[in-house]
């Protein structure tokens, strides 16, 4: 199962886990579930320094995302940006329960 942990105020992400719907390498939730974390990660890294990314892994099975804007405009983006990624895992976990948790 994945778990998902999205504070859009604190602009903190964590994701565990695998979905194990589908055999490695061609699970829909996986790669569902990864393309929302990837879109995350590569909107941080392209508006924010690497001053203002406290952290920002993403491997198999595991993604975490920790910024800290500066400027309050980019700190807007940023909430939007994390609430968009949140819904997506938030439609991901209503349409696979047993496999996707939003804590």
């Amino acid at each position: 199962m994945i778990r998902v942990v999205v504070d859009v105020k604190h602009l903190n992400f964590a994701m565990e886990g695998h979905a194990d719907f589908g055999p490695v390498g061609s699970d829909i939730v996986c790669a569902a579930a990864t393309m929302l974390a990837s879109t995350l990660v590569q909107n941080m890294v392209r508006r924010l320094d690497e001053s203002q990314i406290l952290e920002c892994r993403l491997d198999s099975g595991h993604a975490v995302v920790k910024v800290s804007p500066i400027r309050k405009r980019v700190r807007r983006e940023c909430r939007v940006i994390y609430a968009a990624v949140l819904q997506g895992f938030e439609l991901l976990a209503q349409r696979y329960p047993e496999h996707v948790v939003i804590d």
